[in-house]
């Protein structure tokens, strides 16, 4: 199978976009893959999709767009196929989409043949929650967020016992509680904190410096406990894979599709609301042979189920199934 990948090169991001870099790297180790989004030498600006095709890699059977490329022609006829990987799905604030229903209807517009979901449904809308794959006309297919196991190999002592970390914006309202309370409900034990509405990429509102890249997998590397939320809309956030992955147990609301996951309560990770939390926290820190269980079987989940040579195979798999 050859794959030409047009989205942009994440080598020196952060995050999401690099974990996403990473794995489209992976697939590589399984496919035949060419790169020409911007960043990379192959790229041309303003270039046409099915030039850069023709100039690249003639012969692709996948052709990946770049990211929020939907208002860019695509060929009527063409012999590979075109897919587009979303991580939003709740809006898109390029094209001023508001809701899952536009969203869906835009992507609808692009024409493309295929979409990859890192999130497949959608809930805190007045939309029903499968209202984005149900408006999507073209084939979807759910592909879940992945890590690089490699990044958390080290053995490093684990110095903090609970750790607040991410944007809290308002569809985060549990995490903004966390934040705001957790030096007061983990008092007596060691606590960071990093937290904030970011108006740039590494800054808070406040105008301190946010964790990103290897300061923030090293933080979690010494963390015990990671405490967050999946927002309003229950997606199963990015910060799952890498906190399991670290080692951390992962305190959080449920995720939807937890169970497909592989995210049970109190087996791989703890599950908290809004009215319980606190509660939940000081029982956890008080009883760290219940942490360290919990996070052991989070990190053999992760490592069996959502690396990203697993994660690079499923693709493969989907790619050759698709018509």
């Amino acid at each position: 199978m050859k794959i030409l990948w047009l989205e942009k090169n994440g080598e020196h991001t952060f995050g999401v976009p690099h974990a996403h870099h990473e794995f489209r790297h992976t697939v590589a180790k399984y496919a035949e893959c060419a790169y020409a989004g911007e960043g990379y030498p192959d790229h041309r600006p303003g270039e046409r999709l099915q030039d850069t095709v023709k100039r690249v890699m003639p012969d692709a059977d996948w052709v990946i767009d770049a990211e929020n490329a939907w208002d860019s022609p695509k060929p009527k006829k063409h012999r590979y196929r075109i897919g587009e990987f979303v991580h939003d799905i709740h809006g898109n604030h390029k094209y001023g989409l508001d809701n899952p229903v536009s969203t869906a209807n835009k992507l609808n517009e692009a024409e493309y043949d295929s979409v990859f979901l890192r999130a497949p449904l959608i809930y805190g809308t007045s939309y029903r929650p499968n209202a984005f794959i149900d408006t999507l006309k073209c084939d979807k297919h759910w592909v879940p967020y992945s890590v690089d196991m490699g990044k958390y190999m080290v053995k490093t002592k684990r110095s903090i016992d609970v750790s607040c970390i991410g944007a809290t914006f308002k569809c985060y309202p549990l995490r903004r509680e966390i934040a705001s309370s957790l030096y007061y409900v983990a008092r007596g034990y060691k606590v960071f904190v990093n937290c904030g509405e970011r108006d740039a990429v590494t800054r808070s509102e406040k105008g301190e410096k946010m964790l990103v890249g290897k300061e923030y997998d090293d933080t979690l590397l010494r963390t015990r406990i990671l405490i967050f939320d999946c927002s309003i809309y229950r997606y199963p956030l990015f910060k799952f894979f890498e906190g399991m992955a670290a080692g951390c147990m992962c305190m959080s609301d449920a995720p939807y599709m937890a169970d497909k996951l592989g995210l049970t309560h109190r087996v791989s990770y703890a599950e908290i609301t809004l009215l319980n939390w606190d509660e939940a926290l000081q029982y956890y820190l008080d009883n760290p042979e219940d942490v360290d269980r919990i996070a052991a079987q989070g990190r053999k989940i992760v490592k069996r189920q959502h690396n990203h040579d697993v994660r690079a195979k499923q693709l493969i798999s989907i790619l050759g199934r698709s018509p």
